[in-house]
């Protein structure tokens, strides 16, 4: 089970359990801290409606106590809060799904993470930049790999910069807008998903490696 199965079982029942649910949930911490999330907003919800209605013969007083007002105005509040809540959680979807399309692309193409002694000609770096109207500076590194992949249905630049550390990915998405930082770790992976320019673009390494370093470098070197 990956990460985004989990979030939408979990999203769609979040009382719901089972073994690989758990399994999960015990490996991976930002799913765990999401089910908990999910199961407070649950039960949130559950009180805020659990309201008390009149029967139809009872009077309703046309003016309510201090007391009464309150409370209903607290209840409201508190309707809002988790309408709110849910509204976020939902919202956060497509950022995770795209974590972890970006995932499985790396999955996918093992061969990329290979080092190189030398780094890619010039020339095929401007190539895999090129369909997407990108060039790069001279500052974005020694790259060892670059391809144009079919990524979410376009072409989008894939590289693998040699840092420090190792190595480490780069995927350029210029059709794929986000609206803030997005970090995730999923299936030995971690990296962090960054607004550009035009679009944004993933950096993701192996579990432990520092990736924030090369993705500013990505950043500034693009154009």
């Amino acid at each position: 089970m990956n990460c985004l199965e989990f979030r939408r079982i979990i999203a769609a029942d979040p009382a719901r359990q089972s073994a690989e649910l758990d399994e999960h949930a015990h490996g991976c911490a930002p799913c765990a801290e999401f089910a908990l999330e999910m199961r407070s907003l649950d039960r949130r919800i559950g009180v805020a409606l659990r309201v008390p209605v009149p029967d139809r013969g009872m009077r309703v007083p046309s003016v309510m106590s201090a007391a009464s007002a309150q409370k209903r105005w607290a209840l409201a509040a508190s309707m809002l809060v988790a309408v709110v809540a849910a509204s976020l959680v939902w919202l956060s979807f497509p950022r995770a799904a795209l974590a972890h399309d970006v995932v499985d692309h790396a999955r996918h193409e093992p061969e990329s993470w290979a080092a190189a002694d030398a780094g890619v000609p010039p020339s095929a770096l401007a190539d895999a930049l090129r369909d997407s109207g990108i060039a790069a500076e001279s500052r974005l590194g020694r790259v060892s790999y670059a391809r144009s992949c079919w990524f979410r249905g376009h072409f989008v630049p894939h590289l693998v910069v040699q840092d420090e550390g190792g190595p480490v990915m780069v995927l350029v998405m210029t059709e794929e807008a986000v609206n803030g930082r997005l970090t995730f770790a999923e299936e030995g992976y971690s990296g962090v998903i960054l607004p550009a320019r035009r679009g944004s673009i993933a950096v993701l390494a192996p579990e432990g490696a520092r990736v924030d370093t090369v993705a500013a470098r990505v950043l500034q070197a693009l154009q």
